[in-house]
C-alpha cells in the first residue's frame, strides 16, 4: 500500500491561506447582517434574515420589497416636486367693521288703488279710475303748445348751427314741436301736478304704509328699529329710511347685512307704471335721496345687494 502525500509549493500555500479568509470574513459578515437584522427596527428584516423556511421568508420578501418600493415612489414625487420649485402664495382678507348707510325703500306704485275715491281732486280719480279726462288733455296740450313755442326752447347756437340743419328750421333756431304727444305721457303729467297740489297727510295717507309695505325687517337675526325718517317722492309715494348707528358690518357673510322682506300689495297697484316692484335707494344718512339713482327691486324674485367702502 502506497501512501501518496501531497506536497504544496509555497505559493499554494499562501493562495490556500488567503482563500480561507476571504470565506471567514464572508461568514462573519453574514453573521453581522444577520445580528444586526434580528435587532432593526425596519419592519421585515429581522424575519427575511432569521427564518430558516424559505417559504416564509418569501412571505416576508414579497410585502417588504412591495413597500419599499411604493416608499422608493413616493421619494421620487418628493424629489421631483422639490426639483420644480413650486410657489405657494397666500392671501390674506382683512375685513374692518363698516357701518351701512342709510337705506330708503319706496313702492312704485305711489297711490292705492282702495284710496283714490276719497282723494279730494276729482281729475285725479277720474285718471285713476279711468273717467274722461279729455278736455284736460286737450287743455294741457294747448298750453304744452303755447310753452313749445315760447321763448323757453330758443336757442342761440351762433356759428354751429350748421351741425342742427336736420333737426331744426331754417327760418328760426326755435325746437320743432313734435307731431304727436302720447295721451298717456300727458294723463301722467296731469296726475302728478295734480298731487303737488293735495297736502301732505292727505298723499301719505293713500300711499302704502310701512307696516303693511314692510313684512320683516332684521339686522344679523334681531328686528330693525322704525323708519327714522319718511318722506314723500312725487312719484313713488310713501318712502321709508331705515338707518342706526347700531348697523355695523365686520365680515361680510349673506346674513350679516340688513335682510328686507316686502309687500308690494300688487291688488293696490294703478296702472302708472308698466310694472310692479321697489325702489331701493343707498346713501348716507341726512343727504338728499338719490331717486335717479336708485334700483329697481323686482316682485317674486330675491335681490341680495353688495356694498364695497371706497376711500378717496
Amino acid at each position: 500500500m502506497t501512501n501518496v502525500s501531497k506536497i504544496y509549493s509555497r505559493n499554494d500555500y499562501f493562495s490556500l491561506r488567503s482563500q480561507t479568509t476571504k470565506e471567514d470574513r464572508e461568514t462573519a459578515l453574514l453573521e453581522k447582517l444577520k445580528e444586526h437584522g434580528k435587532n432593526s427596527n425596519i419592519h421585515g428584516i429581522s424575519h427575511i434574515l432569521c427564518r430558516k423556511n424559505n417559504f416564509r421568508r418569501l412571505l416576508w420578501i414579497m410585502p417588504f420589497l412591495s413597500l419599499a418600493g411604493f416608499a422608493a415612489y413616493q421619494l421620487y414625487n418628493v424629489l421631483v416636486l422639490y426639483q420644480s420649485y413650486p410657489k405657494q402664495t397666500n392671501v390674506k382678507l382683512d375685513f374692518k367693521p363698516m357701518k351701512l348707510p342709510a337705506i330708503t325703500i319706496c313702492n312704485m306704485n305711489p297711490i292705492r288703488r282702495t284710496k283714490v275715491v276719497g282723494l279730494s281732486s276729482q281729475l285725479i280719480q277720474q285718471i285713476l279710475l279711468g273717467g274722461n279726462v279729455d278736455d284736460a288733455i286737450k287743455q294741457r296740450l294747448d298750453n304744452f303748445t303755447d310753452i313749445w313755442n315760447s321763448d323757453v326752447y330758443t336757442y342761440d347756437y351762433g356759428e354751429s348751427d350748421t351741425f342742427y340743419d336736420d333737426q331744426y328750421s331754417d327760418d328760426t333756431d326755435r325746437v320743432k314741436q313734435p307731431e304727436t304727444i302720447s295721451p298717456e305721457n300727458i294723463k301722467k303729467e296731469l296726475l302728478y301736478a295734480e298731487l303737488t297740489h293735495l297736502s301732505w297727510n292727505e298723499r301719505y295717507f293713500a300711499g302704502h304704509q310701512y307696516r303693511d309695505f314692510v313684512i320683516s325687517c332684521e339686522f344679523r337675526g334681531v328686528p330693525c328699529d322704525n323708519p327714522v325718517d319718511e318722506y314723500l317722492s312725487l312719484h313713488y309715494g310713501n318712502c321709508y329710511t331705515l338707518y342706526s348707528r347700531k348697523y355695523i358690518v365686520g365680515v361680510p357673510t349673506a346674513t350679516s347685512g340688513i335682510t328686507l322682506k316686502i309687500n308690494l300689495e300688487n291688488y293696490e297697484s294703478l296702472a302708472l307704471s308698466e310694472g310692479y316692484g321697489a325702489i331701493l335707494m343707498i346713501h348716507e344718512y341726512g343727504q338728499e335721496h338719490p331717486e335717479d339713482r336708485a334700483l329697481i327691486i323686482s316682485g317674486g324674485t330675491e335681490t341680495h345687494v353688495k356694498l364695497q367702502m371706497v376711500r378717496k
